[in-house]
């Protein structure tokens, strides 16, 4: 199947099962055989986490030079900005089932590439931190990098629900 207008065109391609998506003749975006969204580039990358498993590779990449290797988030409220959000539930997809006491929310992982895989330098994770309810979600965030020689982050800095902040202490 290929569908053209001009310069613009959407493939697919049943020897690769492939969707790719193009403008002025190149290709800008695709949707790879295992249902990952590439932009900007043609071939996903599964050596995150130092290439632990393949299985955690993310469903949208995005690899660029530039400005070309940013997403924007913008609000034209005059009220506030842009959000990322970043949520969890532990029901099957769709529900919405509370989350226990210790489950992690959501993290920020700050990767770079060691040569051959891509290495976890930093993290910013936010967990539970107490027994959450309908309007009520305690949480705490939790601040890691990675020593030089080390192969995994460790925490550095925690601020828990109730504010108190530590520095070098784990719990």
């Amino acid at each position: 199947l290929i569908e053209t207008a001009g310069s613009d065109a959407l493939i697919w391609n049943y020897e690769d099962a492939a969707t790719r998506f193009g403008t002025n003749n190149a290709e800008r975006a695709r949707i790879d055989s295992v249902g990952a969204l590439l932009v900007a580039h043609t071939s996903g990358r599964n050596n995150f986490n130092s290439a632990t498993s393949t299985e955690h590779a993310p469903i949208i990449q995005l690899e660029g030079t530039n400005q070309r290797r940013a997403i924007s988030v913008t609000s034209t409220n005059n009220n506030d900005g842009g959000i990322l959000m970043l949520a969890r539930q532990n029901g099957n997809p769709g529900a919405n089932t509370v989350v226990s006491d210790g489950n992690q929310i959501g993290r920020v992982d700050f990767q770079a590439s060691g040569g051959t895989n891509m290495e976890v330098a930093a993290q910013i994770t936010a967990e539970v931190d107490g027994t959450p309810g309908d309007n009520d979600m305690p949480g705490r965030l939790i601040f890691k990098t990675t020593a030089d020689g080390a192969n995994s982050s460790t925490e550095r800095v925690r601020i828990t629900s109730d504010g108190k902040i530590g520095i070098n202490v784990s719990d």
